[in-house]
């Protein structure tokens, strides 16, 4: 299995056995960037600041390079990915919806038992999907 992360200025793409050039083209299908198909990324200032608070983390993408994830972006990413089983259409389609459910709080909850300091985003998304 081959991870790629693909950054556009504040967002954070993971692909799985996909090149960059192939994650861009799926991210920017038709002109405009999907959004939903990634995660709010902030600077290393803001980021740091805002995991103080508690409304983001620190973890590392596909290269080992630290970056900080707001929770519930990430956590709203994994229940769009979830229920739509990868299909990118479906996925952008129900972020735009922005329905906060159950199972969205449900996946908040977990994330807070399961996430540990540094741990890389793939890891993490792997446990919390295996388990919602």
């Amino acid at each position: 299995m081959t991870v790629t992360s693909l950054h556009t200025g504040d967002r954070l793409y993971i692909g799985v056995n996909q090149t960059e050039e192939m994650m861009k083209q799926t991210i920017f299908a038709d002109g405009k960037e999907r959004k939903g198909l990634g995660m709010k990324e902030y600077g290393r200032l803001t980021g740091w600041f805002l995991s103080i608070i508690g409304i983001s983390f620190k973890t590392t993408d596909s290269e080992g390079k630290d970056v900080y994830i707001n929770k519930k972006s990430f956590c709203h990413l994994v229940v769009r990915l979830h229920h739509n089983l990868m299909k990118p259409e479906l996925i952008q389609k129900e972020y735009e919806e922005g329905k906060i459910t159950k199972e969205h709080e449900r996946t908040y909850k977990l994330f807070n038992e399961v996430f540990k300091p540094g741990q890389n985003i793939i890891d993490l998304s792997h446990t919390i999907l295996h388990t919602i």
